[in-house]
């Protein structure tokens, strides 16, 4: 540019400036123009320029940066090629030096001396020999040729062909040298032992030092014409590297130490750059590079800076020559103030110029596109590197990846300024940046859009942004880009942008679309190197199984399954400790417990329970679990130490409560769940240590579980209780509720350490000091005073034995009392431990008889769950309403002893004949159970045997029970049983007493046999005379009740002489019972008397 075109006109006065001094000052060599890059340093030498030419000046510019590669020689030649135009082709004289000169510079001008020694060899004295020879047969050989071809008469004709061939030996001799490849050369056989001076140039550049560049440039300044003064303008010093500039530098300071009038130099510089290059390059980098170059350079001048008011002039003539049909242009100028510190009229051009490309490369027209929106792009994504993303994102969201980078803070409020101008000049951001997005990718703004979500969507995935990615959602490309962005993210973000998506209107659409997505990268997710709780991360899986979402679990999974194994390792250690107690950091129980917490968190998303609540472990409870147990509650401690025995869980309870007192104390769980007699056989020195006991009032549930309450010291301690409970009650020292408690424990330590009519010396409240009484009345004033001891009475109560429950509950004051108390153990399963003997006799038959709360099911139930000890005891020996429950309300267990007491395949013959003789009540009661339900014996043959044999013993039996038994009886054996009876009953060998017996106890079950013959006539007639004989009603009764004709009786078939005989005996009978019969033998006899007399009368005829 030659002329200033801004309004300042400061380049055109500095232009001036350095004029004047080139034409005042000679002295001044070296002139500096100081300016930052692009500040208009050239306009200044072109308008210099301008105006020194007309007065003998030659600017000769020198581009250091073109170079910089070759600077000596490429000076030198552009020193040249300018000279070379200075003169005409009259100047000889001094082009010939100008160019000795540049040739010697440049190392193509060589002069040299050549010292050369050397020996002769044989075959060059040989070849000097033949060749002297051959000059003295020169002038022969000549001669002869002449005369030969004269045809001279006496012509020696061997003579002239020697002379010729010594003549021609020396070129023989060459001839037969360089056939045999000999490296000598004709200059051997001429010049030896002499010096040579040698003078050439060659058309290759030598490295050129700095002796001769002074030298050429000596000569240069003096052949340069009077009147002329060539300066030379070392352009771009400052854009080189510094080990090149340094280099150049020195260079500049050879040339102005020429100190020649008619060449001088012209130095344009960045004062910055060219300080921080020669400080680089420099052996101690600690010199100042300003001082290098005020050392050098005395006069420097400076390019003006631009005013505001001047560059926006400018800018506006740029932007309306080459931006006429582009808006923006004032939003550029305001992007330039935000973005730009050093404004220089290079870059001034040059962003209009690359706005003007940009635009014109987008397919967009350029109706659309606004040049503040270009300027953006260009001055905060290209010139300042920030990336596109973040010039469209909200400045705020980006604020937090750096808090404390200063510059990063610098670029937000940059970003945020240039905001708020698009805002102003290209309208909302959905404008604005879509076009940004357009030039960017310089595409359709539809592209761009869906490239641009990208960002977008990566920053509300980061953010958890979730309502920017419902809003994202329909646009182009979100399906391409939110999969991508689902990849990239981690597994744990993943599950937390998913659960805050829900609470989003259509979230939960958008989590199950890519639910196969998002799982698919939770499965592949990586375990876990360093485990750390994620409390975010549990709240956000558990809020998206809430809403029912079938999220994958793997990263909950292997966060669960390391937090076990640490849980595991720590174990190991503690539990081989005296005390897990004992534990110290990281090994420590407090550790334990907070990874305890945290796999219980894990738990209440995968429902996958730990080992240690599957296989428990009594210490484990006591030590890990138990004292957080409000931070397990779907654990449910409480319910693990049901699932373990009671009596280890005590011990590790009393041990940890030797080195540490719970605030929620373990004891009041294992006081609730105590049941009668489970202590019985602990061992007293693992119990607490009452000193342990710090207070009695507030720790009243430990001491059923004390070393005191079990020794055989029990009773002053049941003494002390009772002073305790009375002193508390007087100094006011505790709770009402506690007060109880104690008065319940107090009652139960008396009755744990007495019986009721033992005397002792107990503390009488209301006078305050000792009486002796006995027990039962040191417990009736207790239950008085305090009636609400029976709100705890029963946790106490299950701490003793059961007989000495049932001891206080059989005494008459006090029975109806207790035995509520023991009803409601019942009731509660709080009785794991009986004397069973008592328990199914006399125990049973008085709380049968004393119960006030429970049924008679609910009696023989409990009962019955001692029936593997019940069958070892006879039935015998169990009371009869036992026997009666049992049977009444079918209890299976019990029951089952019954029936496989009363059938029983071991029983014989006699064990039958011996029960139904004795009648006793199992049996009764179990005959009359088994007829009610209509089943059979299972084992009856020596039941049929005896009941077969009971006519041939002379013992005396129940006939009700004899015939309730036959009902037991399936009806092949019941046959058996009648078959035999009926045959042996008209036996010969069968006696009238057995026929008596078989009548009186199977009645019902025989039938007499057919009488067919005149011996079983006689025989059954005996029977009846026996049996009238004898008052045998029942036997009479029996008989006359017995078919009379075709079976039975069966008088159809009798003789007469035995109807008669018959006939006679009956009628001999006073009874009643003798007359059916009777009249049929009567009946009989005449019709046979009848048949007799026709037979007669026929006989007479004849």
């Amino acid at each position: 540019m030659d002329i200033d075109l801004f309004s300042g006109q400061g380049h055109k006065q500095v232009a001036d400036a350095i004029a004047k001094v080139l034409y005042s000052d000679s002295s001044q060599h070296i002139i500096g123009i100081e300016g930052n890059l692009g500040a208009g340093k050239s306009t200044v030498i072109n308008i210099l320029k301008q105006k020194i030419e007309a007065e003998g000046f030659h600017i000769v510019t020198f581009d250091a940066d073109q170079y910089h590669k070759n600077l000596k020689p490429a000076l030198i030649k552009t020193i040249d090629a300018e000279l070379n135009n200075i003169f005409d082709e009259k100047n000889k004289t001094q082009l010939k030096l100008l160019k000795e000169a540049v040739e010697k510079a440049l190392g193509q001008r060589l002069k040299y001396t050549k010292d050369t020694q050397s020996h002769i060899s044989l075959a060059a004295i040989t070849f000097g020999f033949l060749l002297a020879v051959s000059a003295l047969q020169l002038r022969p050989g000549l001669t002869f040729l002449f005369d030969l071809i004269g045809e001279k008469d006496s012509l020696s004709i061997t003579s002239g062909i020697a002379s010729l061939l010594l003549l021609a030996s020396p070129a023989f001799a060459w001839g037969y040298i360089s056939l045999s490849k000999s490296n000598m050369n004709l200059g051997d056989l001429v010049k030896r032992n002499s010096k040579d001076v040698i003078t050439e140039v060659i058309d290759i550049n030598r490295e050129v030092g700095a002796i001769e560049l002074r030298e050429a440039f000596s000569i240069f300044a003096d052949i340069i014409p009077k009147g002329k003064t060539l300066l030379l303008v070392i352009d771009n010093i400052d854009r080189i590297a510094p080990d090149i500039a340094r280099e150049l530098w020195s260079d500049i300071e050879i040339l102005t130490s020429l100190g020649n009038e008619r060449f001088r130099i012209l130095l344009p510089y960045s004062e910055e750059h060219l300080a921080k290059a020669l400080e680089k390059s420099a052996v101690d980098e600690s010199q100042s590079g300003r001082e290098f170059i005020s050392k050098r350079i005395p006069v420097p001048f400076s390019a003006p800076p631009i005013v505001t008011t001047g560059w926006r002039e400018q800018f506006d003539a740029y932007w309306s020559e080459t931006l006429p049909d582009i808006d923006g242009r004032d939003g550029a100028k305001s992007l330039i103030d935000i973005w730009v510190n050093k404004i220089t009229p290079r870059f001034l051009k040059s962003l209009v110029n690359r706005i003007g490309a940009k635009i014109d490369s987008c397919p967009e027209g350029n109706e659309f596109l606004n040049g503040a929106c270009c300027a953006a792009y260009m001055l905060v994504v290209r010139d300042s590197g920030i990336p596109v993303h973040d010039l469209l994102s909200n400045p705020d969201e980006l604020f937090s990846k750096k808090e404390n980078n200063e510059t990063f803070k610098d670029e937000i409020r940059k970003l945020a300024a240039t905001h708020r101008v698009l805002k102003k000049y290209s309208g909302e951001k959905q404008d604005w940046s879509k076009q940004i997005a357009a030039l960017h990718f310089q595409t359709s703004f539809k592209v761009a859009e869906s490239e641009l979500i990208a960002e977008p969507i990566r920053v509300a995935v980061n953010t958890h942004n979730t309502s920017s990615l419902v809003a994202l959602k329909p646009l182009l490309g979100f399906d391409v880009f939110f999969k991508q962005q689902i990849e990239k993210t981690d597994s744990t973000e993943l599950v937390k942008i998913a659960a805050a998506l829900l609470e989003e209107d259509t979230g939960i659409e958008l989590v199950n679309e890519y639910l196969g997505d998002i799982n698919h990268e939770l499965k592949g997710s990586p375990a876990n190197t360093i485990y750390e709780f994620d409390k975010a991360l549990v709240t956000s899986y558990w809020n998206l199984v809430k809403k029912g979402v079938k999220i994958n679990h793997s990263p909950i999974d292997s966060r669960q399954e390391s937090v076990t194994n640490s849980i595991k390792n720590i174990w190991n250690i503690l539990s081989s400790l005296d005390s897990p107690m004992l534990g110290k950091s990281p090994d420590s129980l407090n550790e334990l417990q907070r990874f305890i917490i945290d796999c219980y968190a894990y738990y209440t998303i995968t429902k996958t329970r730990p080992y240690f609540v599957e296989a428990l472990d009594s210490n484990f409870i006591v030590n890990a679990l138990f004292p957080i147990a409000r931070d397990i509650k779907d654990w449910n401690v409480e319910r693990l130490i049901d699932q373990v025995d009671l009596i280890p869980i005590l011990k590790e309870s009393c041990l940890r409560h030797e080195y540490i007192e719970d605030e929620f104390s373990i004891f009041t769980v294992l006081l609730e769940r105590c049941r009668v007699g489970i202590l019985k056989d602990i061992d007293v020195e693992t119990l607490l240590s009452n000193n342990k006991l710090t207070s009695i009032s507030q720790n009243v549930e430990k001491i059923p579980f004390t070393k005191y309450w079990h020794d055989t010291n029990k009773q002053a301690f049941a003494q002390s209780l009772v002073v305790e409970l009375s002193d508390t009650i007087h100094n006011n020292t505790a709770e009402k509720e506690n007060i109880n408690k104690l008065s319940a424990c107090t009652i139960v330590a008396v009755m744990n350490a007495f019986s009721p009519v033992e005397y002792g010396s107990f503390r009488n409240h209301d006078a305050r000091h000792d009486i002796t009484t006995t027990a039962l009345q040191c417990i009736l004033t207790i239950i008085s005073d305090h009636p609400l001891y029976k709100d705890f009475i029963v946790n106490f109560l299950s701490t003793l034995k059961y007989d000495q429950i049932m001891k206080w509950c059989k005494q008459p004051e006090i029975t109806n009392i207790m035995l509520p108390h023991f009803e409601k153990m019942i009731k509660s399963k709080r009785i794991q431990s009986a004397v069973v003997k008592p328990l199914i006799s006399d125990d049973y038959t008085f709380i049968n008889k004393q119960k006030l709360t429970i049924t008679n099911k609910e009696h023989v139930n409990w009962v019955a769950t001692w029936n593997l000890h019940i069958k070892d005891i006879s039935p015998k020996d169990w009371s009869l309403e036992f026997v009666d429950d049992i049977i009444n309300y079918e209890q299976a267990e019990t029951l089952e002893i019954l029936q496989d007491y009363f059938d029983n395949e071991e029983l014989t013959q006699a064990d039958w004949l011996k029960r139904i003789k004795q009648a006793d009540v199992i049996t009764e009661r179990m005959v009359d159970y088994m007829v009610g339900k209509e089943v059979t014996l299972n084992h009856q043959q020596a039941l049929v045997n005896a009941l077969k044999d009971i006519p041939n013993t002379n013992e005396k039996y129940s006939q009700l029970l004899v015939t309730r038994l036959t009902a037991l009886l399936d009806p092949q054996k019941k046959g058996a049983v009648t078959r035999s009876l009926n045959v042996a009953f008209l036996k010969k060998t069968t006696t009238h007493e057995q026929r008596y017996r078989s009548i009186h106890y199977f009645s019902n079950a025989i039938t007499m046999p057919t009488i067919n013959g005149h011996e079983m006539a006689q025989e059954v007639i005996d029977l009846i005379e026996n049996a009238a004989t004898y008052d045998k009603s029942e036997v009479l009764q029996w008989l006359m009740n017995q078919p009379v004709l075709e079976s039975g009786w069966c008088i159809d078939t009798w003789h007469s002489e035995d109807l008669e005989a018959l006939s006679n005996t009956l009628t001999s009978i006073d009874s009643d019972q003798v007359i059916r019969l009777l009249t049929e033998v009567n009946h009989r006899l005449s019709d046979k008397k009848e048949g007799t007399d026709d037979d007669e009368e026929k006989l007479a005829i004849v």
